[in-house]
């Protein structure tokens, strides 16, 4: 007991369990001394037990159990010296190890002399139990083993800032850095009062009464208001980010669309130039005005049109066939104010490949180009179905004409075919393509 209870000062419960192991060598001991008259390894008697309570001797088994014993006392008391920070308490060691060495002694002496002549004294057992109780009372008096005194003491010297009160209030206990609290205070109900902003009182229930104590938060406080600051920081920090991402955002936006604008400018160079051309000559009264205006709109139908088809590619790539057809009926409708009587025919559904339809386009816009001054009549027939796109176009012309191999590049690098006949003075042209993105 005396070995547990040196374990078990100055550590939490239930930290090691293997110590209870020591149980089991104990336990042994017992049972052996217990049926020592079937064995007598501890206890050896005369036969038949003959005079028992004179005649006999020790057994193997009372030194192992005075070995265990002697093991025992001295790893308590080397345990309590070393738990021990008080140098006091460390003077004042020899009053247990007098008490240990008496013990001793007196147990080699009754040894010594048993079954000889001698003074006895006491009983063994009844040294035993007195040294025991002697040697825990030293310890408790000396300090090496914790005792439920002069905790009062303790309390008042303690730098805890603490009052224990009764249950009608009256202090009890206080500790030298306690606040004075009322009476009135204690008693109100709730568990914690505040005292001002940096100060709250706290109340616990125990037994016959409370323990009142304060706590000083004025570092949460300062805390509190720090964080709050970094907090204010990091909302302004994020609306910042946030104008910086959307401000990025809406230049990305900007940089692609100057980007786009200046991809279609290249593309719609030439007709831009016709166009500068043909203003130059309205304003230089440069031929026939009229005619001027109405070229003019073909060419600007044009721009329109093509712009519109290269601006949707951008975001997708397959675009409405109703697209291609619409672009093709209003430019054939400028084509007649011009003055060339143009027909256009359609019979469209599904999809077209993006890049088609702007190669397709492409091509009508710089054919016309290449024959508005030598034709009277035109004609555009479309077909476009799931499988193909099918582009026929009439142009009457008194000379035979070749279109010529750029115009034809487009249409050829995207897989499709291009093919011409004339006949009776009228220029044939047919182009197929695949409506989807793959060749023929």
């Amino acid at each position: 007991m005396m070995f547990f209870a040196m374990l078990n000062i100055g550590e939490p419960e239930n930290t090691n369990n293997r110590k209870y192991l020591l149980i089991i060598p104990a336990a042994v001991l017992v049972l052996l001394v217990m049926t020592n008259d079937f064995h007598q390894l501890a206890f050896v008697f005369e036969p038949d037990f003959h005079n028992w309570n004179k005649q006999y001797s020790y057994g193997p088994v009372y030194y192992v159990i005075a070995v265990w014993i002697f093991i025992l006392v001295l790893s308590s008391i080397v345990l309590s010296i070393n738990r021990c920070r008080i140098s006091a308490t460390r003077k004042k060691l020899w009053i247990p190890i007098v008490i240990i060495l008496v013990a001793i002694i007196y147990t080699l002496w009754n040894n010594l002399n048993h079954g000889y002549s001698g003074l006895r004294i006491y009983n063994v057992p009844e040294v035993f139990c007195f040294a025991s109780i002697a040697l825990w009372e030293s310890l408790i008096q000396i300090g090496l083993v914790p005792s439920n005194t002069g905790y009062g003491d303790f309390f008042n010297a303690s730098n805890l800032n603490t009052l224990i009160f009764d249950n009608e209030g009256n202090v009890k206990y206080r500790s030298k850095n306690a606040t004075n609290v009322s009476k009135d205070v204690v008693l109100q109900n709730g568990n914690s009062v505040v005292i001002d902003e940096n100060i709250i009182l706290k109340k616990h229930n125990i037994k016959g009464g409370k323990v009142v104590w304060t706590e000083d938060i004025s570092a949460i406080n300062r805390i509190n208001r720090e964080l709050s600051e970094v907090k204010e920081q990091i909302s302004e920090y994020n609306v910042i980010l946030k104008s910086e991402a959307e401000l990025k955002k809406r230049r990305a936006a900007v940089t692609e669309q100057n980007k786009l604008y200046d991809s279609i400018t290249e593309f719609i160079r030439p007709q831009l130039c016709d166009l500068e051309n043909i203003l130059k000559n309205i304003e230089n009264n440069s031929g026939d005005i009229s005619v001027n205006y109405a070229r003019a709109c073909v060419v600007n139908v044009y721009i329109k049109r093509i712009s519109n088809l290269l601006i949707m590619a951008k975001s997708r790539k397959m675009l409405n066939a109703f697209e291609l057809e619409n672009s093709i009926r209003e430019l054939a409708e400028y084509i007649s104010v011009y003055g060339i009587s143009c027909s256009f025919f359609s019979n469209v559904s599904g999809e077209i490949s993006a890049e088609k339809t702007i190669a397709l386009f492409k091509f009508i816009g710089i054919f016309i180009r290449h024959i508005m001054n030598c034709t009277d009549a035109l004609l555009f027939n479309l077909k476009v179905n799931e499988k193909f796109i099918d582009l026929k176009i009439n142009c009457d012309s008194k000379n035979e004409m070749k279109i010529p191999d750029d115009l034809l590049d487009d249409i050829i690098k995207l897989g499709g075919n291009v093919t011409t006949e004339y006949d009776a003075d009228t220029l044939f042209v047919f182009v197929r393509m695949q409506s989807g993105g793959d060749d023929i």
